[in-house]
């Protein structure tokens, strides 16, 4: 239902839930349901550097993402990656390549 509704989100939390690391408007997703789990493992990999990755959840929903679950401006157009992420190297283009299903998570 996400992924039809304008207000629709993805939104991928590691750390237990203590971090968001991404939120991307769920209609310009086309990647499986694996493929999105493996990016969650990816960014959880990146973002605490532990040998043994945090519990990921990935979350759809029907929300207004910036205001209620980035809390900041998207960093490209639908997307937003939690500012550790970005420093760390996680490049936009990377991620809307998986979220399109065009390319895999390099996990």
């Amino acid at each position: 239902m996400a992924q039809t509704d304008p207000l629709g989100a993805l939104k991928i939390v590691g750390d237990y839930g203590g971090f968001t690391y991404l939120v991307s408007k769920a209609c310009s997703i086309h990647a499986g349901e694996a493929a999105i789990f493996e990016l969650a493992l990816e960014l959880d990999a990146q973002f605490t550097k532990l040998r043994y990755p945090d519990p990921v959840y990935v979350w759809w929903g029907i929300t207004n993402p910036w205001n209620e679950w980035g809390g900041s401006e998207p960093i490209a157009d639908d997307l937003w990656i939690h500012k550790r992420l970005i420093a760390r190297g996680v490049l936009p283009d990377h991620i809307n390549a998986i979220l399109s299903g065009s390319q895999m998570p390099n996990r």
